[in-house]
């Protein structure tokens, strides 16, 4: 696995814990009844857990090779990275305008939204692309024979 893949993996699994742990926060918000203290004390272990103790493990993950000999980055890596971010630049695209027709739905009378929303909206649409472009680099690495190479 050279370290594009790793990348992808990482960022995968970074962005679906991001999913969990947004879920759990909505699930645990709503059960505490917008109680701050408990709220701020779960908030503050979630994001120690996130921020701080994830990303300096995930250096050495990312930064480890095989062999010294081995190939950083080469001609098809570069391919497949131009690629995956024109298919990571359609899905911000097309989710942007399936939001926006829901958008108009979700608007009424009035035609104002929440500006709770927007920031929403905007890590939404930062998840989607991460995901994207990760499925996308590791379904072309996938296609190839014996370690990714054609």
């Amino acid at each position: 696995m050279n370290k594009t893949q790793k990348q992808a993996c990482f960022n995968l699994a970074y962005s679906f814990l991001g999913i969990a742990i947004g879920i759990c926060t909505f699930m645990h918000i709503k059960n505490a009844g917008f109680n701050q203290p408990i709220i701020w004390a779960y908030l503050n272990r979630v994001w120690l857990l996130l921020f701080l103790i994830i990303p300096p493990l995930s250096y050495f993950y990312l930064r480890k090779k095989r062999s010294p000999s081995e190939v950083d980055f080469d001609e098809r890596d570069r391919a497949i990275k131009i690629k995956a971010k024109a298919a990571s630049f359609f899905a911000l695209w097309a989710v942007l305008l399936v939001l926006t027709f829901f958008a108009m739905f979700y608007l009424g009378d009035n035609g104002s939204i929440a500006v709770v929303i927007l920031p929403l909206v905007f890590c939404g649409l930062a998840v989607v692309c991460t995901i994207t472009y990760s499925v996308a680099v590791l379904v072309q690495y996938g296609r190839g024979g014996k370690d990714g190479e054609k």
